[in-house]
């Protein structure tokens, strides 16, 4: 199973820069930052009895053509899922993130943030979708959905909320727990 390094290296961080106005830098801070926090929110959504609603939305994700590049992103899918992860905390969730250490050399990273959430989460879901298809199609019974976050996340399906005690995920230096912790009861805020 890819972990979030994986996700996180299949974003097109110049296509998104030049979308958003932004150096390549303040882009990867923003995505680095978005990309667990969105996975997270999946999780603590799961968690809370919305694991029926992200199994039809990684089945229809799966059926779409993958986005390569930024102009292949649904925007209003985008802002779609990030309102059923987050619920009404979209712009609370990016100034958490912004807050959460590892600035944008000086930009505005909560702004920055906010605007990366409904680029990146078709992204998100798109790649989590063919995981869950490849994983049905390879057979060996039910598909554990907390199990996939949650190895996303660098741990087991029960600790994406930074209760892991260093949960970091591929040994690449970003340090999850520390992003998610520091959301503490945002996340989940969303929809079943």
């Amino acid at each position: 199973m890819a972990g979030i390094e994986d996700l996180l290296s299949q974003i097109p961080i110049g296509d998104l820069a030049k979308k958003l106005g932004v150096d390549e830098a303040a882009a990867t801070a923003a995505v680095q930052k978005a990309v667990p926090a969105l996975v997270g929110g999946l999780q603590k959504n799961v968690e809370n009895g919305g694991a029926a609603s992200l199994d039809k939305a990684l089945d229809k994700h799966a059926a779409l053509a993958d986005p390569t590049t930024i102009d292949d992103v649904d925007e209003e899918d985008g802002n779609k899922i990030v309102a059923n992860v987050f619920g009404g905390k979209q712009q609370d969730v990016a100034a958490a993130l912004a807050g959460s250490g590892g600035g944008g050399g000086g930009v505005d990273l909560g702004g920055i943030i906010g605007k990366v959430l409904p680029l990146v989460a078709p992204f998100v879901l798109s790649k989590l979708g063919n995981q869950k298809a490849a994983a049905t199609q390879s057979g060996g019974g039910g598909f554990d959905l907390g199990g996939l976050l949650g190895g996303l996340l660098g741990g087991s399906g029960g600790q994406a909320g930074g209760q892991s005690g260093g949960s970091q995920a591929g040994g690449g230096g970003l340090d999850i727990g520390g992003i998610l912790g520091g959301l503490g009861g945002l996340l989940g805020g969303g929809k079943k």
